[in-house]
C-alpha cells in the first residue's frame, strides 16, 4: 500500500488539484494546475528557483489515450510506486521528482502515438505481445542505446503500476520485462573493442613509475640509441 494524500479524493474530478497541497514545495509560483487543465505545471514541486520549469501538455497526446494516461500521471505525482513493484529494483525511486515525472510522461506520449499507429485506441488492448513489439521497435531505432531503452521500459512499468493502483484502472497488462527482466528487450550490447576498453585501467601507482621511466629512457638514452642505429 502507498500513503494517500488526505486532501485528495480517491478519484479526481475536473477541479481537483494536480498536486496535493502537502507535496508543494514552491507555493504560488506559478498558479497551481487543476486536473482538467490541458497544461499541468510541475513547478510547485521544484524547490530550486533556478531549476528548469517543466509542464505536461495533454493536448499533444492522442485523444483515445489522453484520459487514461492523465489519471496514471496524477497517481504518479501524488503517490509512491507500490512496494511490490520495487522488489528486485533497489535503484528505483518510489517517488519521482518533477523532472522525472516529466520525462516518464513524455515516454508515455511516444508509446501512445505508436499504439495509435498500430490501430489501438485503449490501453486495455495493449497485450504482452504489444509491449514486446514496442520494445523491439525502440531497440531497432538507429543509434538506440541500452541506457535510454531501459528508461523507456521502466516508464511503461510505471504506467502499468500506477494504472493498476488507480480507482478506475484502464486495465494495462503487466509488461513482460517486469517478470522476465529487461535484458532480452534491449538493444544489443556494444561489441568489445569498438571504442570501449575491455580491461580495467592500470592503477595510478603502477602507471606513474612506468611513465617516469619512459621519459627517462627518451631523455637519457636517445642520443646513444640514435648513434647505435646502423646507417642506411
Amino acid at each position: 500500500m502507498t500513503a494517500w494524500p488526505t486532501e485528495l479524493p480517491a478519484l479526481p474530478h475536473w477541479r481537483t488539484p494536480v498536486i496535493a497541497p502537502s507535496l508543494v514545495v514552491a507555493p504560488g509560483r506559478p498558479f497551481a494546475s487543476i486536473y482538467g487543465d490541458d497544461d499541468w505545471s510541475l513547478t510547485p514541486l521544484i524547490a530550486n528557483p533556478g531549476a528548469k520549469r517543466v509542464y505536461i501538455d495533454w493536448s499533444r497526446f492522442p485523444g483515445p489515450f489522453r484520459e487514461e494516461m492523465r489519471l496514471a500521471a496524477w497517481m504518479m505525482i501524488n503517490t509512491t510506486l507500490p512496494a511490490s513493484v520495487l522488489v528486485g529494483h533497489p535503484a528505483w525511486h518510489p517517488r519521482l521528482g518533477p523532472h522525472g515525472v516529466y520525462d516518464t510522461v513524455r515516454r508515455w506520449k511516444k508509446f501512445a502515438h505508436w499504439l495509435t499507429e498500430q490501430g489501438l485506441s485503449t490501453l486495455a488492448a495493449c497485450t504482452a505481445d504489444t509491449f514486446t513489439a514496442y520494445a523491439a521497435h525502440q531497440a531497432s531505432r538507429p543509434g538506440a542505446v541500452r541506457d535510454d531503452a531501459t528508461r523507456e521500459l521502466v516508464a511503461l512499468t510505471r504506467l502499468w503500476a500506477f494504472d493498476a493502483a488507480s480507482a478506475t484502472p484502464a486495465g494495462v497488462t503487466m509488461p513482460p520485462w517486469q517478470q522476465y527482466g529487461v535484458d532480452d528487450y534491449l538493444p544489443a550490447a556494444p561489441a568489445v573493442g569498438r571504442g570501449e576498453n575491455s580491461r580495467e585501467a592500470v592503477g595510478e601507482a603502477t602507471m606513474g613509475p612506468l611513465l617516469i621511466w619512459a621519459l627517462r629512457m627518451v631523455d637519457d638514452f636517445a642520443d646513444d640509441i640514435l648513434t647505435a642505429q646502423p646507417s642506411t
